[in-house]
Parts: C-alpha cells; structure tokens; sequence
C-alpha cells in the first residue's frame, strides 16, 4: 500500500502555498487566519488514495498542484467515479455529514493539497468574521 507524504508548510516563498490559493475575495485577515490553519502539505503520486471510505472525517483538503477523483465502490467491489477536481478546487466535504468519508479520494497524478483540520475550520465558522466564497 502506498502512503502519503506528510510535511509541513513553510509559509511565504512557495510557488504554491496554500495562502495564495485561497480565494482572492477574501478578507486579508481572514485570508491569513485560514493560511495558519493549514497543518501540512501532502504530496501523492498516481493512483494514491488520500483518504478513503469508511474513514474519520478530519481535514478539508485544497488542492495546490495536480487532480484527483472521488470513487464510491459498491457493495460488489465495483467503482463508480462520482466526480473530479482540480486546482484551487475544495475536497473532502463528503465527511461533513456523517464524520467519515463516503468516498475515496484517489490521485489522478502527482498531486500536492494543503489540508486544513476540520476543527480549526469549524472553529473559525464559529465566529463572526467567516464569509467563505470559495471557488
């Protein structure tokens, strides 16, 4: 089984920091606060699973470099693509229900994601100053 590749983000200088992809309308400092947030990158290759089905939903991932889809595999072991997505683009949500993942969210490349705790992320909606439009 493959593995991810954890490692943790040094704000500012990279071509593709989890700052700059964070939708432009944001306020700055809400800008800001979410860039703190992000806990790491992660970097996977081709056909890599970054979370799978049956999963404790935790993160919300942006992705930053690459694509990936979301496959529900059926009872028979049979897989159905429900969606595909790609830079700037948001994945994970299919937690926020049930707090386990729904889906399988497999590399379709090389591919990085800044992934953001859902309890920070909740934490921040909690407040006042959350008006998030993402793209």
């Amino acid at each position: 089984m493959k593995r991810y590749v954890r490692t943790h983000i040094h704000h500012g200088g990279a071509d593709y920091s989890c700052s700059a992809l964070l939708p432009a309308d944001l306020q700055p400092a809400l800008r800001a606060r979410l860039a703190d947030y992000a806990s790491a990158t992660i970097t996977l290759g081709r056909g890599e699973q970054l979370a799978r089905r049956g999963e404790p939903f935790r993160n919300l991932y942006l992705i930053v470099q690459g694509a990936f889809k979301l496959v529900h595999v059926g009872e028979g072991g049979g897989e159905q693509i429900v969606s595909f997505h790609g830079l700037r683009n948001l994945i994970g949500l299919d937690g926020f229900a049930t707090r386990v993942h729904a889906t399988d969210l497999v590399a379709l490349q090389s591919s990085m994601v800044c992934e953001f705790p859902i309890a920070a992320i909740e934490a921040l909606a909690g407040t006042s100053q959350l008006a998030l439009r993402w793209r």
